[in-house]
């Protein structure tokens, strides 16, 4: 019979090596967050994961756990696999997962909201999942809120040493990151204005790309994030707040204009013009 071990998992020191200091330290507080005995006698549908694979996946050392079953995990979690609790003691290695671009970010997203609003009626809510187990604590939270934040400054290049060129992330892939902050907590502002203003010229050309939709989201039909985040964002006034703020079309016209030279590095023709176009849209708009 298999036991829970009491030897807490610890984080990967070689990827900690190559990760930015404010990001490293962001996934070691995970891991006291989260530490807990390893989950035993989970609940799961044998039809949608056999008895072998669950116990391949429960039994192999935490530094081992490879980041295709983490994502089985989330694809069925709560629905037919779990409880918060169960998940929970596999979130630090998740994060990693996160790190790598080994995790599908929607479902990981979807996921962890679903656990923060145990009430989940602000979102739209499949039919016939609902969450097993007690939800998300306020220090778990707190945690992966930084920690998501904190990436998402990563992925914008805000981290980026002189001369290195972080990977390019679309503007959807961008939108996506931060409606999930939007609607997971309130306090994003830190991390959008901190990302504005970055002097990188990587992060600088990311946040005009984000600008993009961000602005089409403003003068059309408002802060409509996909459908798994727009209630729970609008239940956080402080949060649109600063896209506001960030948004108004005097704010765009002048920060694209001080960093059309960045831009228009693109490659993309496309991806270029469309940022030209919410250019001159913001300036006809500030210019009254």
């Amino acid at each position: 019979m298999r036991t829970r071990s009491q030897i807490w998992p610890e984080p990967d020191p070689e990827l900690l090596r190559s990760l930015s200091e404010s990001v490293s330290e962001a996934l070691q507080e995970l891991y006291p967050v989260f530490a807990r005995p390893h989950p035993i006698n989970v609940r799961f549908c044998h039809c949608c994961i056999t008895p072998d694979r669950m116990e391949a996946i429960l039994q192999t050392p935490y530094r081992k756990l490879a980041c295709a079953d983490l994502d089985l995990i989330l694809m069925h979690a709560f629905a037919v696999w779990g409880t918060w609790p169960d998940l929970a003691y596999f979130m630090p290695r998740i994060a990693e997962c996160y790190l790598s671009g080994r995790i599908e970010a929607s479902k990981l997203f979807y996921v962890i909201l679903e656990a923060a609003h145990p009430d989940y009626s602000v979102f739209v809510k499949p039919i016939g999942r609902q969450l097993f187990g007690p939800p998300m604590k306020a220090e778990e939270r707190q945690a992966l809120f930084h920690f998501f934040g904190t990436a998402l400054q990563l992925f914008a290049g805000v981290h980026a040493s002189p001369g290195e060129e972080p990977p390019v992330y679309t503007s959807d892939s961008l939108l996506e990151v931060v409606g999930f902050l939007s609607a997971f907590a309130p306090g994003v502002a830190p991390y959008l204005i901190g990302w504005r203003d970055a002097f990188q010229p990587h992060a600088r050309v990311q946040f005009c790309r984000l600008l993009v939709p961000l602005f089409y989201m403003r003068r059309g039909s408002g802060w409509v994030f996909p459908t798994t985040y727009a209630g729970g964002f609008r239940s956080l006034p402080e949060n649109t707040t600063v896209l506001d703020l960030l948004t108004e079309p005097a704010a765009v016209a002048e920060y694209l204009a001080n960093n059309s030279e960045h831009f228009h590095r693109i490659e993309e023709k496309a991806e270029r013009q469309q940022i030209e176009t919410v250019f001159d849209w913001a300036s006809s708009l500030a210019a009254g």
